[in-house]
């Protein structure tokens, strides 16, 4: 009798734990396989001009109006992973921020653990994000034909020209990584590390991309680099311009080897190797 009570205890305990995990809260892996109608958001949908967010940090004067931009993303491929998190900055001629656009967005997809850990960003944070159709259009107009800056910015607007197909084609933009190369001798060339060295403290963490727009500012107007004779033009690849069900092995090698390429040149050696 005392060996069955012990077993009709143990399975008891067991009931109770199984019953709890399938009804209890999953923190790591909740997120929405499909995007969630607008009106069944728990928020609204971001404003026009993205949320209340609001810059302070100055960035290097420029002829024109032009916008620093940032992507968190699911990985490292804009062909099989997605952007959870879009930020942009507008600066006038000063280099004073005139307005800016923030948002998560539901990838539709599990984030990786490895993603959150860098990044910050969990599945439950995004389970109710609008997705990038859904901001497209005042994403798109926040921009105009403003010119695009950022940091390593080739591969934000790979994956933005994945997201919203065409319209980054021809754009101009400049990256701040080859003007810091060009302009400071530094160890490293990590976007925290150089931040660091020109004395911006963000109020937040990095791979935050808005706190990584701000800190893209701080370096600009560190350097005082004139942006006008950096300027080049975003050749967006066209044979990945309609997704495919299953990519070329041959491409998406090749695709990573160039991925782990600027990652090498940036310093950023563990991260390279794991695209090599």
């Amino acid at each position: 009798m005392g060996i069955l009570f012990i077993l009709a205890i143990v399975c008891f305990v067991l009931y109770i734990t199984l019953y709890s995990r399938q009804k209890g809260p999953v923190q790591d892996q909740t997120y929405v396989s499909s995007c969630a109608h607008p009106q069944q958001l728990s928020a609204p949908l971001c404003p026009p001009h993205g949320n209340d967010r609001i810059a302070t940090v100055r960035s290097s004067p420029h002829s024109t109006n032009y916008v620093i931009l940032d992507t968190e993303t699911t990985g490292l491929s804009p062909y099989t992973d997605r952007i959870i998190q879009i930020s942009a900055i507008r600066y006038n001629e000063l280099g004073k921020p005139v307005a800016s656009f923030d948002t998560l967005l539901n990838p539709c997809c599990p984030i990786p653990p490895h993603i959150t850990q860098i990044n910050g960003i969990t599945n439950q944070m995004v389970a109710f994000a609008p997705c990038a159709d859904q901001i497209r259009d005042g994403f798109l107009s926040f921009l105009g034909d403003d010119l695009i800056v950022g940091y390593n910015v080739t591969f934000d607007l790979r994956f933005l020209n994945q997201t919203f197909p065409g319209f980054f084609s021809g754009r101009c933009y400049v990256d701040a990584l080859s003007l810091v190369r060009k302009s400071l001798l530094l160890p490293s060339y990590k976007l925290e590390h150089v931040a660091s060295e020109v004395g911006f403290s963000p109020d937040g963490a990095f791979h935050d991309s808005f706190t990584d727009c701000e800190a893209v500012a701080a370096i600009l107007r560190h350097i005082e680099v004139e942006l006008s004779s950096r300027i080049s033009i975003f050749d967006a690849p066209t044979s990945h311009s309609q997704p495919r069900s299953i990519p070329d092995p041959w491409e998406q090698g090749f695709a990573f080897w160039r991925q782990g390429e600027e990652l090498r040149k940036d310093g950023r050696f563990e991260d390279a190797i794991q695209l090599y």
